[in-house]
């Protein structure tokens, strides 16, 4: 109990500077402003420069270089971790992971500088089909958790990682909150474990990546449910900007992404896949569109989706897409979106008329058979439209039952079809006032 190890420093220990095994607890430890460097002499080992087990409460580590080691802070053994803070260190020159941090309670991760971590990978081996598969071992990112609850990762810098800056595991956490990391010359910012449940209630927010040619990814995130992506900036992207696979309850707002050089095709801002109940809007998406194959939006079996998105989007025509409401600026019925098998009920909305104008415009068009390509009814128009003279022969109707005004002569006309002969006269304004 309430040790402190401070204003030390530690050179080329063999094996570990500070570890806690067995069965000893440790309450209300500080590692501070201590100096740790290895020059690799004793590579027969493995090297770390803390290495925690079992149980521990109100741990801090703040202040600390490491330099050299395989890894730099290690809570292994599935211990159990409460309120543990680790900021302001540095990590340079890592061969694994800067922290490992599992079964903690009530953590904060902040303010770090994490770079040049297993910078002895050959980065060129990377291309878009294992950008999110590598690294084989989680033991080479920069900071790796795994069930966890309440845990904040804010602030930090990460540069030239030489996989990506965040990981989760397969374990599960909970109440986890990345936010304001700045990252460089990293494979991506933060992906997820492969199989099962990984995180609930995961909030990604106000980061910054700017990739590199070997940036193949944003986020990938699998397997959550309450996952929050918004207000990100993802700059220079290779392959997909977001990757959502296996959520439930997500949101994706306001993030911005940009594409790097993109050579040949299946590169996606953002994709959605085996995914239920998501939300999108106001993503800024530049660069995905330049070259045919590429998407902003990508989806694939996925359902109770509402989301506010623009052109150039993709869909696996063999899955059908439930419950399906998009909006869309446009007064048609957009192609790559309408011409695949949608679920009866699903709604494309018109979200051109942001300028307020009374414009006839459909408001939308419902899904009515999951033929594929599925069958579209506009419904709805915003406001009206306005001509000079009569429609009849001149106009075609943008839906059944459109109202349009002859200006000139004070008429109102009414569509009964789907061509420019199908209108009936409805009323005439006499003694018209202006």
């Amino acid at each position: 109990n309430n040790l402190i190890v401070s204003n030390n420093q530690f050179t080329n220990y063999v094996g570990v500077i500070f570890h806690v095994s067995g069965t000893t607890s440790l309450n209300n430890f500080s590692f501070i402003n201590n100096k740790c460097f290895d020059d690799g002499t004793n590579l027969a080992l493995e090297r770390r420069a803390i290495n925690l087990q079992k149980t521990y409460s109100n741990i801090t580590i703040s202040g600390n270089s490491f330099n050299g080691f395989d890894r730099g802070i290690s809570f292994t053994a599935a211990p159990t971790v409460k309120n543990i803070t680790i900021n302001e260190n540095k990590f340079y020159s890592l061969s694994g992971r800067a922290i490992g941090i599992f079964g903690a309670t009530d953590a904060i991760i902040s303010n770090n500088i994490i770079s040049d971590i297993n910078t002895s990978y050959d980065v060129s081996n990377f291309n878009s089909t294992n950008y999110k598969t590598y690294p084989i071992s989680n033991a080479l990112a920069g900071i790796v958790f795994g069930s966890s609850t309440n845990m904040t990762i804010e602030n930090n810098i990460f540069d030239n990682i030489h996989s990506s800056a965040i990981v989760s595991t397969d374990l599960l956490s909970t109440n986890i909150s990345i936010k304001s990391n700045r990252a460089k010359l990293v494979n991506s910012l933060f992906v997820t474990g492969s199989t099962g449940t990984v995180v609930s209630n995961l909030t990604i927010s106000g980061n910054y990546v700017e990739g590199t040619t070997w940036t193949f990814g944003g986020v990938s995130v699998q397997d959550t449910d309450k996952a929050i992506i918004k207000n990100n900036t993802f700059k220079g992207i290779m392959h997909n900007g977001i990757d959502f696979f296996r959520n439930t309850n997500g949101i994706i707002t306001d993030n911005i992404i940009t594409a790097g050089f993109i050579s040949g095709v299946d590169h996606k801002a953002i994709t959605f896949s085996n995914s239920d109940g998501i939300f999108a809007k106001g993503n800024v998406l530049d660069g995905y569109s330049s070259v045919a194959g590429n998407y902003n939006y990508f989806f694939d079996d996925t359902k109770n989706f509402e989301g506010h998105i623009d052109r150039f989007i993709g869909w696996n025509s063999t899955a059908l897409a439930s419950n399906v409401r998009v909006y869309f600026n446009s007064n048609n019925v957009p192609l790559g979106v309408s011409d695949k098998k949608y679920a009866v009920g699903s709604i494309i909305t018109n979200d051109n008329n942001t300028g307020g104008i009374p414009n006839g415009e459909a408001t939308s068009w419902v899904c009515t058979s999951e033929a594929d390509p599925s069958t579209w009814t506009a419904s709805g128009n915003i406001g009206f439209r306005s001509i000079s003279g009569t429609p009849v022969g001149f106009q075609t109707p943008i839906t059944t039952y459109e109202v349009i005004f002859d200006s000139t002569n004070k008429r109102w006309f009414k569509a009964t079809g789907a061509t420019n002969v199908d209108w009936v006269l409805i009323s005439q304004q006499k003694n018209f006032i202006t």
